[in-house]
């Protein structure tokens, strides 16, 4: 007997897929960012009562692990590094493995390192949805600025190699305090929903973990944004 697991058809692929043949317009990225943040908000909250289900931590967010549906709104898959919190008890992961490299926080890399803690895999995620958030923007075409070509939209691509060691990035992400460059005009006050995506971003790749802003802060940052800026409201 065969076990088969089927699930809806995404036809764009990954997000890293995506971006790496498309850019985007200033909407999808806002509304991408709030698809993701949405669905991560969702996986990090314990429900009680009848829908109950517990608190999940990603441990492995990054862009080809995040799917992109036909109407450009996106959906987080590949659990198996996954960590769940129910009723004040963490299952431990059955691998030391931490995640893709590339996209581990500081407080990994550095080895400080709290397993027992659900906090510390939930803000884990957050960096790395910082970094998403960023690649995203690189391949926003917005009046302002042109998009980035897809080689410079990995993050750190400019400080490390292309399968970076954990000494790599510690190095980069540690010792030198650095995080990936963001483009001159993201931050003019006059091209606003960059200069607001690019402060979430910031926020959610804080050096502390506890600065950093939680999933549903990011989706109602979002919901603002879409609301005042592009006259948008998702449902």
């Amino acid at each position: 007997m065969q076990l088969w697991l089927i699930t809806e058809y995404h036809s764009h692929g990954s997000l890293y897929d995506y971006l790496s043949n498309n850019t985007v317009s200033v909407v999808t990225l806002v509304q991408m960012i709030r698809c993701i943040s949405n669905g991560l908000s969702y996986l990090h909250t314990e429900l009680m009562g009848i829908q109950k289900k517990p608190a999940i931590a990603h441990r492995d967010i990054k862009s080809k692990n995040i799917l992109v549906k036909a109407d450009l709104t996106c959906a987080i898959g590949d659990f198996g590094l996954a960590v769940r919190y129910e009723a004040g008890h963490i299952s431990l992961p059955h691998s030391n493995k931490c995640g893709t490299v590339r996209y581990l926080p500081p407080e990994i890399l550095d080895d400080k390192i709290e397993p027992t803690k659900f906090e510390f895999y939930r803000t884990g995620d957050m960096y790395a949805l910082g970094l998403v958030i960023w690649e995203i923007a690189r391949r926003a075409v917005c009046p302002a600025g042109p998009a980035s070509s897809f080689a410079e939209s990995l993050p750190y691509y400019d400080r490390v190699s292309r399968d970076p060691t954990i000494k790599e990035m510690r190095e980069v992400v540690v010792t030198q305090a650095v995080r990936p460059y963001e483009s001159a005009h993201w931050r003019n006050n006059n091209v606003q929903v960059l200069h607001d995506v690019s402060r979430v971003m910031r926020e959610c790749w804080s050096a502390n973990p506890s600065s950093r802003l939680t999933a549903m802060n990011v989706r109602l940052c979002m919901d603002r944004l879409a609301q005042n800026e592009l006259n948008l409201r998702f449902s």
